[in-house]
This record gives C-alpha cells, structure tokens and sequence, in this order.
C-alpha cells in the first residue's frame, strides 16, 4: 500500500508534529515514531488508504494549534477530515470529561475510526506495559495508577464494541482481549 495520499498525509502530520516528542520517553523519541507505528498496525487491521492516511493525522487537530477539521478537510478530503473529526478530543474540557465523553462515543465511530481508535489505543497501551517501569510519569498530567485505570478502561470498552464488529480484523480483537486482561493485572498490582 502506497499512494501519493499516504506521502501526503505522513508529510503533512510529520511537519506538524516536528517539534513534538513522545510523553513519557527518557530518550525523547520523536513523536514521529507514534504516527508510524499507528499507522502500520491500522494496515495490519485491514485499514484501506483512507484509514491509514487518518491514522497519519489523528492527532494533529488534537495537539496542534492552527490545524483544524476544515484544514484536514481541504488537504485531505470529507472521508478522512470525518475520520480524524470523530478522533479528536477538545481540549478545552477538563481532562476527565474529555476521557468518558471519549469512552460514550466508541459506539458511534465509523469502522474505519474504530480501526484507528485501535490502533491508537493498542500502541499506546502496549508501551505503556512495556516500559512502565521506565516511563517518566512526571511527564504526564496524571498519575501511573490513574493512567494505567483510564487505558484499562478505554481498551475494555474497544474490546466489547468489538465483539459487535466481527467483521473486523481477528488479530485486532484477539489484541484488544488480550491486552484488556494485561493492563487489568496491572491495575489490581497498583491497588495493593
């Protein structure tokens, strides 16, 4: 899968992101490197062009100012602005509101939002299991614990709207599953 629209759309997120590194990261990893691997496991999920060029850009209305919905919209057009529009959280709520207003929404994301939402989630969740021990925690707005609880909470609440979406990628719902049982382990390591 290569087009001239997946150049543009990594381009584009690429340039606005530039400045931008990974949360968390000892190394300060190029924030670059979450829009590739998002990306590639949308791929690996059945995303068609479409899905992975919003895989590219779906966080660049999100964390990037004077990047809006209108503008994804004339670089890209209505199919990935709509996929990019359903992704992005506003960040005048307080963080809270923002992440169960995230959670309520999950139902309603097109398959192709889902893919992304995934992927997004997955990627995230996955490092975070990873490298908890070595995460730089001050760098985020809250604490391992309660990060920890609201990536349980939003990789349980992909993995039940999966079972509604059968028709997506085997691996992508056997990963939500088995991710979901990891970070829940976690989560009842930190109550104790």
């Amino acid at each position: 899968m290569q087009s001239e629209l997946l150049v543009r759309a990594f381009e584009f997120a690429t340039t606005a992101h530039a400045d931008q590194k990974r949360k968390g990261s000892k190394e300060k990893t190029p924030y670059v490197s979450h829009l590739w691997s998002v990306a590639a496991m949308a791929v690996e999920f059945g995303g068609n062009e479409e899905t992975v060029a919003a895989a590219f850009l779906h966080d660049v209305v999100e964390d990037i100012d004077g990047i809006s919905i209108e503008t994804i919209r004339e670089e890209f057009g209505h199919s990935i602005a709509q996929i990019v529009a359903s992704l992005t959280e506003d960040k005048s709520l307080p963080w809270e509101t923002r992440k169960e207003s995230a959670l309520r929404h999950i139902p309603r994301l097109s398959d192709e939002a889902f893919i992304v939402k995934c992927s997004d989630a997955l990627y995230n969740s996955q490092g975070l299991l990873l490298d908890f021990s070595i995460i730089d925690w001050s760098s985020f707005k809250r604490s391992a614990r309660v990060t920890t609880l609201q990536y349980s909470r939003l990789i349980l609440a992909l993995n039940l709207e999966a079972k509604n979406r059968t028709h997506l990628s085997e691996t992508m719902r056997y990963r939500l599953r088995k991710t979901s049982q990891q970070l829940y382990n976690l989560c009842e390591i930190l109550e104790t």
